[in-house]
């Protein structure tokens, strides 16, 4: 089971309390967790925003049936949630974004509405939240599955809810690029570039090409003729040696 179903159910199930007739706002809805919320979204009978990083990734959420796609790269999607929704917002968001585009999000929240945070980037860099917006009786939910498998209790009913979900077809396979694990540098470059739909997953088949694993680099040779000065706080780049000797080993004279 894919973790992201058990993000999604937690995050608009447990947390959210998604309800038929609601509207949720899923950022970087053609990722794993955005294709998990937009089947869930559905199975509930609400209904689902999204925003995606590029043109391929909004023309593939129009194909699934989202009416209503921005781009999650700039904060214009705000002003276009207000006019389709005519100025009344969203009654949940399901966050990635940082910056911003979080404080937009949460400023498109309807009374009562709910913000679900799966980013860190915000935390991390320990940013302030503007509080103006909880005036109209707002929650708000961070969420990380990582986190939650250090309490067992949690992690149980977690895995319970994404269970219970997958039971009652609230979910279905997620698109997903399957790369041997021999090319597992693609696997991470295809991450890194945000060119991947879905899920980026890394085979380890017994019959495929195998994996190639380099060993460490031959140590430097130096001249034995020239000349080296040692200066400054080294820390442990030397490893145990002092760097006289670290020097000495590998040829140097002087």
């Amino acid at each position: 089971m894919p973790v992201a179903f058990a993000t999604v159910a937690h995050g608009l199930g447990a947390l959210a309390r998604l309800e038929p007739g609601e509207t949720v706002l899923v950022h970087g809805g053609a990722g794993g967790v955005g294709l998990a919320a937009l089947q869930y979204a559905r199975a509930c009978g609400a209904t689902v925003v999204a925003t995606a990083g590029s043109p391929a990734k909004r023309r593939l959420l129009r194909a699934l049936g989202v009416e209503h796609v921005f781009d999650s790269r700039g904060l214009e999607f705000a002003d276009g949630v207000r006019r389709i929704t005519g100025g009344r917002g969203v009654d949940v968001v399901l966050n990635s974004l940082a910056g911003p585009a979080l404080v937009r999000s949460l400023e498109l929240l309807r009374p009562g509405g709910r913000f679900v945070e799966l980013g860190r980037r915000d935390m991390y860099e320990d940013n302030a939240l503007p509080l103006r917006p909880f005036l109209a009786d707002l929650s708000f939910f961070a969420f990380d599955l990582s986190a939650a498998a250090a309490d067992p209790a949690l992690a149980a009913r977690v895995l319970a809810g994404a269970r219970d979900a997958v039971a009652g077809r609230a979910f279905r396979p997620l698109p997903h690029a399957v790369h041997p694990a021999g090319r597992v540098a693609e696997a991470f470059r295809q991450l890194q570039h945000s060119h991947h739909v879905g899920k980026v997953v890394v085979a380890f088949d017994p019959d495929a090409e195998p994996v190639v694993v380099q060993g460490p680099p031959a140590p430097p040779a130096l001249d034995p003729g020239g000349t080296y000065l040692v200066t400054g706080e080294h820390g442990g780049r030397f490893g145990a040696s002092p760097p006289p000797r670290w020097l000495a080993d590998r040829g140097a004279r002087h």
